[in-house]
């Protein structure tokens, strides 16, 4: 009866073993497992993280794009008002460039504008195609052009009427 008992309790603790190892398997597998999970969510925070900065990247992106139109078109809308004062500039002085020349037609100093090559007011006098006029003409341009040429100006033409050069001293 004791060997039988024997038996029967080693029986009974091989299998006990038997039920341990398959138990200290499945700890290890169960270890694995958690191990896999925990890299798996450690990627996933990893990836969490790189979306969030790549939608703060294009956010900056896009906000850089409208900064950047924005100064575009305030740009743009600056260019044309300077280039809308510069032809009203441009637009003044011819017709003062005009009333000058006609000045010189009034008092024949030249015969027609053709003839006109040169003409430069300075603080003390007039030259008409390198001549000096007198101080009266002097006097006449400077009363009629008034404040546009305050400081001067000097007017030298090529070839056509409509090829001039003109330049304001301020």
């Amino acid at each position: 009866r004791d060997r039988a008992q024997q038996t029967i309790d080693r029986e009974t603790s091989r299998r006990d073993q038997e039920q341990a190892q398959r138990e200290q398997e499945q700890a290890q597998r169960e270890r694995e497992q958690t191990q896999r999970e925990r890299e798996q969510t450690q990627r996933e925070r990893e990836q969490t993280q790189t979306e969030r900065e790549q939608r703060q990247r294009e956010r900056q992106h896009d906000q850089y794009i409208e900064q950047a139109v924005s100064v575009s078109n305030q740009g743009d809308d600056d260019m044309d008002q300077a280039v809308s004062e510069q032809r009203e500039q441009f637009a003044e002085d011819r017709a003062m460039l005009k009333k000058g020349i006609q000045i010189l037609l009034d008092e024949h100093v030249i015969n027609d504008s053709q003839t006109l090559k040169t003409l430069v007011l300075t603080d003390t006098d007039v030259s008409v195609n390198g001549v000096k006029q007198s101080p009266n003409l002097y006097q006449q341009i400077r009363t009629k052009l008034g404040e546009w040429a305050r400081n001067g100006f000097s007017y030298g033409a090529t070839g056509p009427t409509d090829n001039y050069s003109l330049s304001i001293n301020d």
